[in-house]
Formats: C-alpha cells, structure tokens, sequence
C-alpha cells in the first residue's frame, strides 16, 4: 500500500544501512550453525518489500 501519495520518501542513509546491518547480524547471530539466512526483495508497483528470514529461535509475542 502506497501511504506517501506518490511523494518522495527521504530516508537517513546511515541509519537505514545500520537498521539492516541490525537485522542481518541478528539474523546469523541467533540461527543454528549451517542454516540459512534469506533475504528477499520484491517490487510492486510503487513499494520495496525487504524480507530476512532464518532459522532462528525467534521472538516471543510479547517481544513483538
């Protein structure tokens, strides 16, 4: 869903690079040796949607 009605979204690049650096790490860090870390991208019309996925032991719902 497009919530910034065809405008431009401004983002801080250090921050971004370390939210994802953020996400990766955690991604390897809490996984099983020898298990896999995905990282998707996929392209709709105007939206990037950034999947990581492990095999971690993952969060509680009340984490969440």
């Amino acid at each position: 869903q497009d919530s910034t009605n065809g405008q431009a979204v401004f983002l801080d690049a250090v921050l971004l690079e370390k939210m994802f650096s953020n996400l990766i790490s955690n991604a390897v860090k809490y996984s099983k040796p020898n298990t896999m870390v995905t990282i998707t991208l996929e392209f709709a019309e105007k939206c990037l949607k950034i999947t990581v996925k492990d095999e971690g032991i993952g969060l509680l719902k009340s984490s969440s």
